[in-house]
Order: structure tokens, then C-alpha cells, then sequence
């Protein structure tokens, strides 16, 4: 009995020290310079953050970019948010680098903080033109998985509005916001056998098809 105790003390101590081991270590490849970098954002306004958070440095790395975000506005949360909604109604889905910048970054405020959001996205989707439902549901479809998301996405899955404006890419129709949910939903939940994308090449009818077979299931 007692060689018991005295092995179990052992192990214990074994598992205590490979744990620091390993926080040490994680803590050892933290890089001064991104760590300064995020040290100041604290100090920032929204914008003066916003713009920061845009650079190359946070907006290609994901990891960073959520610290970021999370040191710059943890105490303010509410103002990240409010910043963040208005830059999602003015921005728009369009292939210049700078405005998809600034809606990615917003989007992933609005992420972040999803209980401070989950008001502002309401009133936008319920208010919204299709463009602007199609944001909030840009926004809602990484959040972590709630009540509050389904019933958006489901909504969205109904919704036939077009909300894309037709390009030379356009086969048949351009999007509209349950396609663009449907491809969301497909991505961020990892539903599996089911069409991944839907595109702008398959007719009404094929995209309908998808979307009821999604909802069955979602």
C-alpha cells in the first residue's frame, strides 16, 4: 500500500513537471517583437487598432490577429464592437484588397466578442438589404456554434435575395444570401457529403437542390 501512495506521488510530481515543461516552452516561443506589437494596441484608439490589425503581420497570421484583438479591446468590448458593426455596414464583398481587409478584421471583432454582437447582428440582418444580410451572416458563420447562429444561418438558408453583383465570372445567376449561407454553414460546421461550394456555374434549380438537403440535416 504504501509503495502505491509513493508511485502515485511520483507520477503525479512526473505530470506537474512535464506540464511546466511545456508551458515554458510555449511561453519561450513567444516572439518579442509581436508581443510588443500587441502590448501596444492597449494604448490605441478603435481606429488607430483597426488600422494597426490590417497590417500584414496580424492580418495573415490568425493566431495573432485574435490576441490582438483580444488585448486591444478586452476591456472595452462594447466601442470594439460598435466600430466594428460600422465598418460591416458600409463594407462590401468586393475584390479590392483594402475593403476586404477591413471587413476581415471587423468580421473577426465581431467574432470575437459574440455575445456583445449578437444584438447589433440581429437588428442588421432584420434591417439590412440583401448585401447587408449577407455580411452578418459572413460575420455569424464563425462564431462559436449557439442558438443565436442557427437561427440566423437557418433564416439565411430561406433567403433568395440576390446579393452579389453579377461579374464576369457569372455563369448563371450571382449569389444570393442562402448561397452564400449554404457555402458558410458547409465550411464552418464541416457538414459532410454534401456539395462543398456553390458557385455561380450551377443553375437555381441545382442550388436549391443542395440548400434542402443542408437543411434537413444542419
Amino acid at each position: 500500500m504504501e509503495t502505491r501512495k509513493i508511485y502515485l506521488v511520483l507520477l503525479c510530481g512526473l505530470i506537474l513537471c512535464t506540464f511546466f515543461e511545456r508551458l515554458d516552452a510555449r511561453e519561450a516561443m513567444v516572439d518579442p517583437v509581436k508581443d510588443a506589437k500587441i502590448k501596444q494596441l492597449a494604448n490605441l484608439s478603435a481606429e488607430n487598432v483597426f488600422q494597426n490589425l490590417q497590417r500584414e503581420d496580424f492580418f495573415y497570421d490568425d493566431e495573432f490577429l485574435k490576441r490582438g484583438i483580444d488585448r486591444a479591446f478586452k476591456n472595452r468590448k462594447n466601442e470594439a464592437v460598435r466600430f466594428a458593426i460600422s465598418h460591416l455596414k458600409t463594407g462590401k464583398k468586393t475584390r479590392d484588397i483594402e475593403e476586404a481587409k477591413k471587413f476581415h478584421v471587423a468580421k473577426k471583432i465581431l467574432q470575437m466578442f459574440p455575445d456583445e454582437s449578437q444584438g447589433y447582428l440581429a437588428e442588421l440582418y432584420s434591417d439590412g438589404n440583401p448585401g447587408m444580410r449577407r455580411n452578418v451572416v459572413h460575420a455569424v458563420a464563425g462564431m462559436p456554434a449557439s442558438d443565436f447562429a442557427r437561427y440566423i444561418l437557418m433564416n439565411a438558408l430561406e433567403d433568395k435575395a440576390v446579393c452579389e453583383e453579377k461579374s464576369s465570372d457569372t455563369v448563371v445567376e450571382p449569389l444570393r444570401v442562402c448561397d452564400v449561407a449554404y457555402n458558410l454553414i458547409v465550411l464552418h460546421y464541416q457538414v459532410e457529403n454534401v456539395l462543398r461550394t456553390i458557385g455561380t456555374v450551377h443553375r437555381i434549380e441545382v442550388r436549391d437542390f443542395h440548400i434542402e438537403r443542408l437543411k434537413a440535416i444542419f
